[in-house]
């Protein structure tokens, strides 16, 4: 089969890269692993971080390039080339404008902070918008194609704005959004992840894209004078050649699945990814066969999260995303020595880097494992499984019960009298509405998200007082793996001496992560991914040579 460009993976990334080829006048072809298309960004919020967009320019957020490239800049800590951050600061607003222009999908954006608002650059808010509700039935015989959220507490076809009128489901408001999803259901309706890749597919149709599931891409082929000219791929029990004359966008995610991988590219414990099982890492393994430079191989995009006994998703073990329960008043985070180890309130993917930091002095993970320590005013207010207003129906296993801290303490296998001590620590303080060891409730972040109570004068701060008590292991899990093949600022995959590959392009998590170690803001992740999946289907279709810089 002949195609002029192949697109691996079927994502934001990759469908936005599809789109824009076929916007170019190519002939597309999408290959995807799975029978169902989507990938991460189906069963997520689908937060894109696109800076200097319209939506948030409208809410009143004022912002500039250099603001951003600013900000950026002292995130990347020197793991980004200077050129790759200027390209994305210039064509932020470009993807913005493309999504806009050959999609259905409508925009929203929130108050939600950037992630490191003591940054010079940071804003509280405008740079990150979400999908609006996408209405499935336009996709006729495609819509079942379209991968699903597991179910209870996946993410609900609902706003932004509706969650947050709704207090984030906490306290006596957390079952009006539930209603209001079940609702648009059962009308087929859209939400978030499911949204973003419903109006991708729909612009892929339009568009005469070639979209073939149950196709797993297993080699690039290499023609005479050294450029990628197709692809080797697995499908119905037979290997077949798909042709690519202009190039292959690989865009299939990273390789958080791949135990051996994660062992001797990360090596830190990992208690499961919040993403559908696939990832393996064949983007990366099959960049490096044909001289791909790699990077970022050790990064993540951490999610602390919950596994609720029996639960699995595509045959796999499931986990839930735990950023919330952590984050609300009335618990704290500790590690089996009972102590606190960060501020439970920061951003879930530093909260991570806590999590799996590695002591060279005891050659240990001092805070794996960790446990969540709750009251049971916490316990009766919020929901600790995002999304699931029934939480509380399904804790049996995970959620563990007791009079006492120290009775608690013995249940988990936590130190009971460094757990007595911590609490008493932590209680004294959160009295008089300060943190001491972490400054909680005192930055920016913390208070200004959907993790603080609004009806609190501190919205993260409140001692551990009521029996009886509750924990449950917090689990290092993460969204995705940022290492991969070393991409230019055309989104073209480069060797060792900065040299393209030709024919080669690349974005999303199967490339090294553009922000290097940073999570700059919500939706960072697949914000980078439509934009540098957006440069690779004009740029393997020539439309750009130079992508202008300056943007906004």
């Amino acid at each position: 089969m002949n195609y002029d460009v192949v697109v691996v993976g079927s994502g934001g990334a990759a469908l936005a890269a599809a789109v824009s080829a076929a916007v170019g006048g190519a002939k597309v072809a999408v290959l995807e692993r799975a029978p169902v298309f989507g990938g991460t960004t189906a069963i997520s919020g689908a937060g894109m971080w696109l800076p200097l967009n319209p939506v948030g320019r409208a809410m009143g957020y004022e912002d500039s390039p250099q603001e951003v490239r600013e900000y950026l800049g002292q995130l990347a800590v020197g793991r980004t080339a200077d050129r790759l951050l200027d390209v994305f600061v210039a064509e932020a607003p470009n993807a913005y404008e493309f999504l806009d222009s050959e999609t259905s999908i409508e925009f929203e954006a929130t108050t939600n902070p950037d992630y490191q608002m003591g940054l010079q650059g940071a804003k509280p808010g405008g740079r990150s918008i979400w999908p609006s509700i996408f209405d499935g039935r336009r996709l006729g015989e495609l819509l079942p194609l379209v991968r699903d959220t597991p179910h209870p507490g996946g993410m609900p076809p609902v706003l932004m704005k509706e969650l947050a009128d709704s207090n984030w489901g906490l306290g006596d408001d957390g079952d009006a959004w539930a209603v209001l999803a079940d609702e648009r259901r059962r009308d087929g309706a859209l939400g978030k992840g499911r949204a973003l890749i419903g109006a991708l597919l729909e612009a892929c149709a339009n568009r005469d894209v070639a979209l073939i599931p149950s196709t797993r891409v297993v080699k690039l082929q290499v023609g005479p004078a050294g450029n990628v000219v197709g692809v080797e791929a697995l499908h119905d029990g037979a290997v077949v050649d798909f042709g690519a004359a202009e190039g292959v966008v690989l865009a299939s995610g990273g390789f958080e699945w791949n135990d051996t991988m994660w062992r001797e590219l990360v090596g830190v414990p990992l208690d499961g990814p919040l993403s559908p099982p696939g990832n393996d890492g064949d983007a990366l393994r099959m960049s490096m066969q044909v001289g791909a430079r790699v990077g970022n191989l050790n990064e993540i995009w951490w999610m602390p999260g919950i596994a609720v006994p029996r639960e699995t998703y595509d045959g796999r073990r499931r986990f839930r995303m735990g950023a919330a329960g952590k984050s609300l008043p009335g618990a704290i985070v500790v590690n089996a020595a009972g102590r606190r180890f960060a501020n439970e309130s920061m951003n879930y993917n530093d909260f991570g880097k806590y999590m799996v930091q590695f002591d060279p002095q005891t050659y240990s993970f001092p805070n794996y494992p960790c446990f969540v320590v709750l009251d049971n005013m916490h316990r009766r207010r919020y929901p600790p499984i995002a999304y699931d207003a029934d939480w509380f129906r399904e804790s049996s296993g995970w959620l563990v019960e007791a009079p006492t801290i120290e009775k608690l303490a013995e249940k988990l296998g936590i130190d009971a009298h460094g757990l007595h001590e911590q609490v008493g620590m932590f209680n004294a303080d959160a009295q008089g509405g300060v943190d001491s060891a972490f400054a909680r409730g005192s930055l920016a972040y913390d208070s200004s998200t959907k993790f603080g109570d609004r009806s609190l004068k501190n919205p993260n701060l409140r001692p551990l007082t009521e029996p009886p008590f509750y924990g449950y292991r917090l689990r290092v899990t993460c969204l995705g793996t940022k290492g991969g093949p070393v991409i230019n600022d055309r989104s073209q995959v480069v060797d060792y001496d900065d040299r393209p590959v030709q024919g080669l392009y690349a974005a999303g998590n199967a490339a090294s992560a553009v922000f290097g170690t940073a999570y700059p803001g919500g939706g960072a992740t697949i914000g980078a991914g439509v934009t540098f999946g957006y440069i690779a289907g004009r740029a393997v279709t020539g439309r750009v040579a130079e992508p202008a810089l300056g943007g906004g």
